[in-house]
């Protein structure tokens, strides 16, 4: 995959935050289908990204890319039995995450306590994003939040 690929899935992941963002207040894992891209384009390209940053001396970027793959993707390779977190060499199929998405919502909601900490949560998901995002560089021509790798990078 080129730099200007995976500069794309990049740009497109960084639009899915938000929505990644208010899912994992929710569940811990959400169907691949969710994603962007497949999970394998995803974690190429964002390795392929974050190298680049790091390479260019932009720790804080590499890092910070690394830390939402982490957050957002590596649930994939996480699964429960017997009340223990067990990794796996492989990632869950869709059926094994849609039982953990059933298990998180039925526990949620049989603890009133616990949903409405999660309902708090998402409010302050759509509030932190905006902030957030309030002041992002921004495309002049559509508004869109702008690509921070620079025109130099080929």
């Amino acid at each position: 995959m080129t730099l200007e690929e995976a500069n794309k899935i990049y740009i497109d992941w960084k639009e899915y935050m938000e929505i990644a963002d208010k899912l994992n207040k929710v569940f811990s894992i959400v169907p691949e289908s969710f994603l962007p891209y497949p999970l394998e384009i995803l974690e190429e390209a964002l390795n392929i990204i974050a190298k680049y940053y790091f390479d260019s001396g932009d720790k804080k970027i590499a890092n910070n890319i690394q830390e939402t793959m982490g957050a957002y993707l590596s649930g994939y390779y996480f699964s429960t039995t017997d009340d223990k977190v067990v990794a796996k060499n492989y990632k869950l199929t869709g059926e094994e995450i849609l039982k953990k998405m059933k298990r998180d919502l039925d526990f949620m909601l049989e603890n009133p306590e616990l949903l409405k900490f999660k309902l708090k949560n998402l409010k302050e998901a759509r509030y932190s994003w905006a902030k957030l995002n309030s002041n992002a560089p921004r495309c002049y021509k559509c508004g869109h939040i702008a690509n921070v790798i620079r025109d130099d990078a080929n």
